[in-house]
């Protein structure tokens, strides 16, 4: 899959991870607190090494003690600041990845189905990963920034103070030797947007491997499939692999620009020492002070390579983020549906297309209420679209379709489907309980009302007949049942709704000849009385519809009851007696 990648600068991306993460000021703020606690801790902590050196070195046991005490009490304060401190920040990367995750899941249920489609699903679920991983680098980074910048600071103040000269030799190495790293991290965005890229690559071909295990094992596709997974695999290791050595050539500078810092300052300390301008306790309070200088100060350059990983994770979650959301450009008229109202549909002049493909093409019929249409037609013709079109999932590039009088446009989708019932030829069965599944269709029923509506399906007997009867669970995506149980569970989950317009889209078309009686009985329950639109291959579900509408290269070539549209001897009258229903008719009446 091939998708137009919007890439995004990374300042505009780290302002509206920041911009997201500003509900959480007060945490931020009381973790700077405890930062800049810690940094002049640090200062604190080097100051009384110095007291203590120069205290034995001038044989002042009273220097020696206080030096001491200021030790033993800042050693106690640095375990209560590290305390809360790796207290507070997994508290807030709990709260705040969670905000953010549901934020994620949030803006999937709006975005407009055929721009998410372009994604395949185990890649959606990689970027949710993303999401969370995004969120918890922008919390330990800030975390990180702060700290560094309040220490380097605290510490270039004590150090100035000491000795300007030694101070300022010392923040030259460290700003140099840092700046030299910077052009690394180029090349780390780079390797970290395609690493993350090829873990989600791996992912999407081990989930399809996963769901069409049958398929895989009957062709016989292990080997090839094995080949083909091996072969993302390495890929997604060579990413890494890249990643990893800049991100050890990064480290390893650290190193370096640490030991010659260190290096300096027993050599250029060392001979303002022996010269009298620098006193032994201020060159051991450089020396411990300097790597948490250069440490904290090559840190601040060392954690823009860091940003990069979160920057390309959250670059991948910010292109789904903003792709077109359903109702982002609809303004919503006033009008106000009451719920008692029975729906009429006006379908006007539909066209639609998927990409430079033209599917629909000018569509045109009515469905009153109460009644059952029937779309028929060859593979290809637009029944599924026109559905979906219905369901409000798609919008038409021009025409109209009207509900009771008003434009579906004006009216808002939430309220729409609150009034539709979906029944798909493969049903949607989430993992967890037969029950969990029913009740879907009305959160609030009782479990009388689910029983009765498993009855009416013809489900019911089935469900008790198991060990654990309505508690029994189904597997992932209802593996553990059989096609026509899953169908039979979908439509109680249907009639639960009670809604007031019915979609079926080939609901039979699967099914064995016992399971499609069984299903076209609940199916006859379910349509009774209420507007009913139903595509289907399979005769038998649409030869009593009161209308029938013949679709073909995205036209409406024919429409009428069963009866009508066989005494035309058109398109109908063909496909009809093409089938196996229709041609043991035929010969029945020969």
């Amino acid at each position: 899959m091939k998708n137009d990648k919007k890439v995004y600068h990374p300042w505009q991306v780290l302002l509206r991870m920041f911009k997201f993460s500003k509900v959480y000021y007060r945490w931020y703020f009381g973790l700077a607190i405890i930062t800049l606690a810690g940094s002049i801790t640090g200062v604190l902590m080097a100051e009384s090494y110095r007291r203590m050196i120069n205290g034995a070195v001038q044989g002042d046991f009273a220097l020696i003690r206080t030096g001491l005490l200021y030790a033993i009490a800042l050693m106690v304060l640095s375990s209560i600041l590290g305390f809360l401190n790796q207290y507070a920040g997994p508290l807030l990367d709990h709260i705040s990845t969670r905000r953010f995750a549901l934020y994620f899941l949030e803006k999937l249920n709006k975005i407009r189905l055929l721009n998410l489609k372009k994604y395949h699903s185990g890649e959606l679920i990689s970027r949710s990963d993303d999401a969370i991983g995004a969120q918890t680098d922008i919390n330990n980074l800030s975390r990180l920034i702060i700290q560094n910048i309040f220490t380097v600071f605290i510490m270039f103040i004590y150090l100035n103070s000491l000795n300007p000269a030694l101070t300022l030799r010392v923040f030259f190495i460290a700003i140099t030797g840092s700046v030299i790293m910077i052009p690394l991290s180029r090349y780390l965005r780079s390797s970290y947007d395609e690493r993350f890229r090829a873990i989600g690559e791996k992912n999407s071909f081990l989930q399809d491997i996963a769901q069409g295990v049958e398929v895989v094992r009957t062709f016989s596709l292990a080997s090839r499939l094995e080949k083909k997974y091996k072969y993302l695999f390495e890929k997604m290791l060579t990413h890494i692999k890249k990643s990893t050595i800049l991100e050890a050539l990064f480290s390893h500078s650290q190193v370096i620009v640490i030991i010659s810092g260190a290096l300096f300052v027993l050599y250029y300390g060392g001979l303002m020492t022996f010269r009298g301008s620098l006193d032994i306790g201020a060159l051991v309070a450089f020396l411990v002070s300097f790597e948490m200088v250069v440490g904290p100060l090559t840190a601040i350059f060392r954690i823009w390579p860091d940003f990069q990983k979160s920057i390309s994770r959250a670059n991948r979650v910010f292109e789904i983020l903003d792709l077109e959301e359903e109702d982002s450009n609809i303004n919503y008229s006033s009008c106000e549906i009451k719920p008692a109202q029975f729906p009429e549909l006006d379908i006007r002049d539909i066209y639609f297309s998927y990409a430079d493909t033209e599917v629909l093409k000018g569509v045109s019929f009515t469905v009153n209420r109460g009644e059952v249409t029937a779309i028929v037609g060859p593979s290809g013709s637009g029944k599924s679209t026109l559905l979906r079109l219905l369901l409000y999932l798609y919008e038409p590039d021009r025409g109209e379709i009207l509900y009771c009088g008003y434009p579906l446009s004006s009216v808002p989708r939430t309220q729409w489907r609150e009034r539709i019932a979906y029944v798909s030829q493969e049903p949607c069965i989430f993992s967890g309980s037969i029950y969990d599944n029913i009740i879907q269709g009305r959160l609030d029923a009782s479990p009388e009302e689910v029983e009765e509506a498993a009855r009416q399906a013809g489900i019911h007997d089935f469900i008790i007949s198991t060990p654990d009867a309505y508690d029994t669970q189904v597997g992932e995506r209802g593996i553990r049942l059989s096609g026509g149980e899953r169908q039979r569970i979908a439509i109680a989950r249907a009639i639960l709704k009670n809604p007031e317009l019915l979609i079926l889209d080939e609901p039979t078309a699967s099914l064995d000849s016992e399971n499609e009686f069984l299903v076209q009985k609940a199916l006859e329950k379910l349509m009774k009385d209420r507007t009913t639109i139903v595509a289907a291959h399979r005769l038998s579900t649409i030869r009593d519809a009161d209308r029938i509408i013949y679709l073909e290269d995205g036209l409406v070539q024919e429409s009428g009851n069963h009866n009508s549209l066989l005494s035309k001897k058109g398109k109908y009258y063909k496909m009809y007696f093409s089938s196996e229903e229709g041609a043991g008719e035929n010969v029945c009446k020969k």
